[in-house]
């Protein structure tokens, strides 16, 4: 008699010595069967669950699989049932290989497949199996989340981290804590840094590896910085000091293949905060580049977009000037597609075009009237406005609170009195709600920003834009974010161009004053670029009416900068 006894024990309050004990009371089951002289296999598996996404790593499951295949049992002894399996599908094929091949499986706990009916067994195990999987997976989510409120943390730290146990007075284990690592989180800020400047992924991998900074996961083979890794290294909330419970793309992937809504919860922490907010959203909004990984070697490489189809500019390297054209509309037209030809931007004329943008907010009434606001910021007393709402709610809650009063007093129902209280609980509802949306609204000021970018000559910034000596992509990063939007609308013939540009006087002031924005608002101008036929070429720039959705023009737009 061929007899394989098959074991496994999981990492829910188990242990190694767990293999001994079902081992143990397999050979027990194989005495009383009377069959302690036949040939036994002993096969096992060390902390892994029974469910399907473990079935690759369980090696001695496969192993005696692969036994069974070659028809070297005859008995197979387990502890339970669901040592094999708890995955209901896994245990379905199990109990067809059984019937098809006539192996016989003995459990401790009283199956036996030569005994009638035991498929029926053998299914309520299944679906026993399945249950306990849900309830542990509850109580398991419950548990993290139940951590998590309590201010610890959970899963493994990641760069720029590392995590110690807390325990209480007695060694009891209370829960995990994360504490910044002070070599990698220089890292971390010093990534930031590099990114906020437009420096792409690739160019920062590249500069970690010369330097031979430790990446994550260093015990992994061929373990070396890559542009992946700071890309989601830069989208980790973590680092802004903010964890987001099923934050992750991957498990909101997995979450919207089964057709839910995800579940995403943050988690405040600000003593693991890294980086400001400001450089946090400037590294992850597509501020610093409309394109993907930021690269490039020209300043305007994935600034301007197609006004016909939305397609990033390609910048052309031949011929004596450079030009910025559409490649999807240029491909769909030969392709048969009816497109009208965009035609080519001018690199020279649209750096004639931004510098009178700048100049359009520096010399015109937005720039006084954002200066008459910052003057605001100092005076006026920002708290008056949710200390008037929190009065008036707390004068709703006395009301509610002597209604119902009232109500516990009367021996019947009075319909008037339970209507009055329901009104009055519908008010301080709605005043909650009001002092709610008033404390999200109201931003701290630094008055320090405030005075500063009021000293600050917003004409400063235009030499540093336009400096040939600055690296590429620190001048890209400050074109991104002080032109979050220019579009090639066309050329109205071989020497006209129109362009659309949207700027912030807010962000132009705090590039100037090297502060963090308080005002992220835009303003969109058109500009029609003109050129001489003749050379030197003679660039004319004239702003043009933007039509709002009434057919309304602005007033500022009809200044003419040319």
């Amino acid at each position: 008699m061929k007899i394989a006894i098959y074991a496994r024990y999981s990492t829910d309050n188990q242990r190694q010595t767990s293999i001994d004990d079902q081992i143990r009371r397999c050979r027990e089951v194989i005495q009383g069967l009377g069959l302690e002289n036949g040939d036994v296999q002993v096969f096992s598996d060390g902390a892994l669950s029974g469910t399907d996404k473990h079935l690759s790593k369980r090696q001695g499951f496969l192993a005696l699989v692969d036994a069974w295949d070659r028809g070297e049992l005859d008995l197979l002894v387990v502890d339970e049932v669901s040592r094999l399996s708890r995955d209901a599908v896994q245990l379905a094929n199990l109990q067809r290989r059984i019937e098809q091949t006539g192996v016989r499986v003995v459990a401790a706990d009283g199956l036996d497949t030569s005994q009638q009916q035991w498929q029926l067994s053998f299914g309520l195990v299944g679906l026993i199996s399945q249950q306990s999987i849900r309830d542990t997976q509850h109580r398991v989510v419950r548990g993290m989340l139940g951590q998590l409120e309590r201010g610890f943390m959970i899963a493994t730290p990641p760069y720029g981290y590392q995590y110690e146990r807390q325990l209480d007075d007695q060694g009891n284990r209370l829960g995990t804590a994360w504490r910044v690592d002070p070599e990698e989180s220089k890292v971390v800020v010093q990534i930031y840094e590099l990114r906020s400047k437009g420096t792409a992924y690739g160019e920062i991998a590249r500069q970690l590896n010369e330097k031979g900074v430790e990446p994550p996961r260093p015990r992994k083979a061929a373990a070396y910085w890559r542009p992946a890794t700071i890309r989601r290294m830069i989208g980790n909330t973590i680092y802004r000091g903010t964890f987001r419970w099923h934050g992750s793309k991957g498990r909101q992937e997995k979450v919207k293949r089964r057709k839910r809504d995800p579940e995403i919860r943050e988690f405040e922490r600000p003593h693991l905060r890294l980086v400001s907010d400001e450089i946090w959203y400037l590294c992850n909004e597509g501020r610093i580049s409309r394109s993907r990984y930021g690269g490039g070697k020209h300043r305007f490489a994935g600034l301007v977009s197609c006004g016909q189809c939305g397609s990033t500019l390609t910048i052309s390297t031949g011929g004596n000037a450079q030009a910025m054209y559409c490649a999807q509309c240029g491909q769909a037209r030969r392709v048969g597609i009816d497109r009208r030809p965009m035609g080519y931007l001018s690199v020279t004329g649209l750096e004639h075009i931004l510098t009178k943008a700048i100049d359009a907010i520096i010399t015109g009434p937005i720039l006084e009237e954002r200066r008459r606001r910052l003057k605001q910021l100092l005076t006026q007393d920002v708290g008056s406005a949710i200390q008037a709402a929190r009065l008036e709610c707390e004068r709703a809650a006395r009301g509610c609170g002597r209604l119902l009063k009232a109500i516990r007093r009367q021996e019947g129902e009075d319909e008037l009195l339970l209507n009055e209280y329901e009104e009055a609980r519908r008010e301080h509802q709605s005043l909650l709600r009001k002092l709610s949306e008033l404390e999200k609204e109201r931003v701290p000021v630094d008055m320090e920003n405030v005075r500063r970018q009021l000293e600050v000559d917003p004409r400063d910034l235009i030499p540093r834009i336009w400096d040939s000596n600055r690296p590429v992509a620190e001048i890209r990063s400050l074109l991104a974010r002080l032109f979050p939007e220019i579009v090639f609308e066309g050329k109205r013939s071989r020497h006209v161009a129109d362009v659309r540009v949207s700027l912030s006087p807010g962000i132009m002031s705090a590039l100037a004053s090297n502060t963090e924005p308080m005002d992220g608002s835009l303003i969109t101008l058109r500009f029609r670029l003109t050129s001489t036929a003749r050379r030197p070429t003679v660039w004319t720039v004239d702003c043009i009416p933007v039509e709002d959705e009434q057919g309304a023009s602005s007033a500022l737009n009809q200044r003419r900068v040319g």
